[in-house]
């Protein structure tokens, strides 16, 4: 299910959200994918409701303390971000420029099968 969410209510904006989901979609091992803004709040996804927004809550915390360190550090901002679990992984996309977070969920076992 494709559900537009709280966050930019434009049709162009919403359209070009949705052209993002599905073109990682297209990806066999992606199995969920939500667009959140900055602050963690939804915008689109292919996923439940309340499982985007948690996952978007606490990936956008997460990409904050990242983007903090990585300035410190490389003085630099991250492009990508990979959290590695046993059977999932999170696969992020933050832009700071925009403001827009991409995450990607990854089954590995059906990166493995496909």
């Amino acid at each position: 299910m494709h559900m537009a969410m709280s966050g930019e209510s434009d049709p162009i904006f919403q359209e070009a959200l949705q052209r993002i989901i599905s073109n990682l979609e297209r990806h066999k091992h992606v199995v969920g994918v939500v667009i959140c803004d900055d602050q963690g709040l939804p915008l689109h996804s292919n996923m439940d409701a309340i499982l985007a927004e948690e996952i978007s809550a606490q990936i956008a915390s997460l990409v904050g303390k990242i983007y903090h360190v990585t300035k410190e550090i490389a003085r630099d901002a991250p492009q990508v971000i990979r959290l590695e679990f046993a059977n999932k992984d999170f696969e992020i996309i933050p832009d700071v420029s925009t403001g827009v977070i991409i995450i990607a969920l990854v089954d590995k076992k059906k990166r493995i099968l496909h």
